[in-house]
């Protein structure tokens, strides 16, 4: 009990030190899934968070079309080109590569499947003459104020001290159980967040007879995940969010080493909490400009160096309750959770409905046993 007045009194008193109240706030951090979201602190009530992007005015990064290398006219199916014509479709413009060739019609995919067979070629040819293509990258900001979360801690004075006679920590034991308590309240909001957000897909479990083939089918699912996350984006998935069962299937594949599936390079995080089966793809970014499926921004006090990394762990603030004999105490904490806004203006209040089913960053498929 005497510990717990002691984490009560270094959040009111920021004179002396606060070994104790650091101290449990690291432990809490690190229980966090931090392998989840890129993780930007802020010490201000409003978060400011800061995402990486690109302008161009071709999207490289999507297709293969660059800045107008050549003029060409649109494709026109009445004609047979030969070989070297040139025509565009969709502003890219094809080179014909065999002796004739001819179409009732041509889409932007049927040019691309001629390309793959040998029959044309894109034109990315740097000119002669320089041609100016714009781009620019921009780093985008945007501002979401800092939520509290209250957890009541309920605790025994007579099995605290109990603890003790017997020669148990019980200042380890309070740690460990207000870290666990609270990193599983924010990690369940990550987790729920991270559901909503992703685009949904299903995958069908039933026939194959093994764990080991139903293991590999579904590391064939993530890697289609994984590859429709790098089509659309220039980001590079590196989790994996799925539930025990899920997990145990994908490591009875053989084709996971430590933590890490191979090949695709993705951590494994397990949900033990989701009652429905399902494995979700997602980005987690090292630094402020990677691209992220979700941004973490746990409210921090710079320590006495005026270090704000957040080493210390996030800002851990204990009340007391003392309206009888046995003391009430609880502890708060405050983070925000938002998805890149980078066109936002002002402080936003993330509509989660909005970005509901809508991520190109994540990916879900429920996964039918």
């Amino acid at each position: 009990m005497k510990y717990l007045n002691t984490l009560v009194n270094e959040s009111v008193d920021n004179t002396n030190s606060r070994d104790h109240l650091i101290a449990v706030s690291k432990k809490t951090s690190s229980k966090l899934l931090s392998k989840l979201t890129n993780i930007q602190p802020t010490k201000q009530p409003v978060a400011t968070v800061y995402g990486y992007g690109y302008s161009t005015d071709k999207d490289i990064f999507i297709d293969h079309s660059l800045a107008v290398v050549d003029i060409a006219d649109e494709f026109d199916s009445e004609l047979t080109y030969k070989q070297h014509d040139r025509f565009s479709i969709d502003k890219i413009v094809y080179e014909v590569l065999v002796i004739d060739f001819s179409a009732p019609q041509l889409s932007g995919l049927d040019a691309i499947n001629n390309c793959l067979e040998g029959k044309l070629r894109i034109v990315t040819d740097a000119p002669t003459t320089a041609v100016i293509q714009d781009s620019k990258f921009t780093i985008g900001r945007w501002r979401c104020p800092v939520g509290a979360r209250l957890i009541k801690l309920d605790s025994s004075m007579e099995l605290l001290e109990d603890l003790d006679r017997s020669g148990i920590d019980s200042i380890g034991l309070v740690d460990d159980t207000i870290s666990q308590v609270v990193s599983e309240s924010i990690n369940s909001d990550i987790i729920c967040k991270l559901i909503t957000i992703a685009k949904k897909t299903s995958i069908n479990l039933v026939n194959p007879d093994t764990t080991y083939y139903k293991g590999r089918e579904l590391i064939i699912k993530l890697g289609e995940m994984v590859a429709g996350i790098k089509t659309s984006t220039t980001a590079v998935p590196n989790f994996v969010l799925c539930t025990a069962a899920v997990e145990s299937m994908i490591r009875a594949s053989g084709q996971v080493t430590g933590n890490t599936i191979d090949g695709l390079n993705l951590d494994i995080v397990c949900d033990t909490k989701t009652p429905m089966d399902y494995m979700l793809v997602g980005c987690a970014g090292k630094t402020k400009l990677d691209l992220s499926s979700l941004y973490f921004s746990p409210f921090i006090i710079p320590d006495e160096l005026g270090d704000d990394s957040g080493a210390d762990g996030m800002e851990m603030v204990f009340t007391r309750d003392v309206k009888s004999m046995t003391p009430s105490y609880g502890t708060m904490v405050r983070y925000a959770l938002t998805v890149a806004e980078p066109n936002a203006d002002g402080v936003i209040d993330v509509d989660w409905v909005n970005h509901a089913n809508n991520s190109k960053l994540t990916t879900l498929a429920k996964v039918i046993l």
